[in-house]
């Protein structure tokens, strides 16, 4: 028994698969749907699918998509499996959309990114402070060169590991409006 409620807290279901249709005993059905039923027989077998053992594990692994409509509190395995199967189709199916929309343009971001750093050298850093090194400045200019390394070394950092939320947020995700070469000009100043 524990074995099989292990199995039943490391299925996972997945975003990308909301929206295919699979066979469960004969009859092609939603992958969410033979994810729920799978579930509710596995909590039968192991004799506790009238109660909440283990619910909050196999919640925490949900796609957000279905988060965001089960509730998170319910009597017992059949009431939650249930609260699953009747999420909306609709909702699925444009949440999985929106989802791979998402996916698509935040790998067109990775691979102008990596276009944009064979475009520049990898020492830019150190060219630029070797030539700082080489340039015979007064001490507060020098201070202020140094300064002007660090910002950049910062801000080339920020800029490389930026999180996928940020290019969504700040507009760049749209790819008519993202221009490579406002990084190849940052970088390559």
């Amino acid at each position: 028994m524990a074995e099989l409620q292990r199995e039943m807290v490391e299925l996972e279901l997945k975003v990308e698969e909301l929206d295919k249709m699979e066979l469960y005993g004969g009859v092609e059905v939603e992958t969410y749907k033979r994810h729920t039923k799978k579930l509710l027989d596995l909590a039968k077998h192991t004799k506790i699918d009238t109660g909440i053992v283990n619910m909050v594990f196999v919640q925490d692994k949900l796609p957000e998509v279905i988060k965001d409509k089960v509730d998170k509190s319910h009597a017992n395995w059949l009431m939650f499996c249930a609260a699953i199967e009747v999420v909306n189709k609709a909702y699925i199916r444009d949440s999985v959309k929106k989802h791979r929309e998402q996916e698509a343009k935040f790998d067109l971001l990775n691979s102008q990114l990596s276009h944009v750093k064979c475009l520049c050298p990898e020492n830019t850093v150190s060219a630029i402070t070797a030539q700082l090194g080489r340039t015979n400045l007064n001490s507060q200019q020098a201070v202020q060169a140094n300064q002007l390394t660090h910002q950049f070394t910062q801000a080339q950092t920020e800029y490389i590991t930026l999180p996928h939320q940020f290019w969504s947020d700040s507009g760049y995700s749209d790819q008519n409006s993202w221009n490579p070469q406002i990084l190849v000009d940052f970088f390559c100043m």
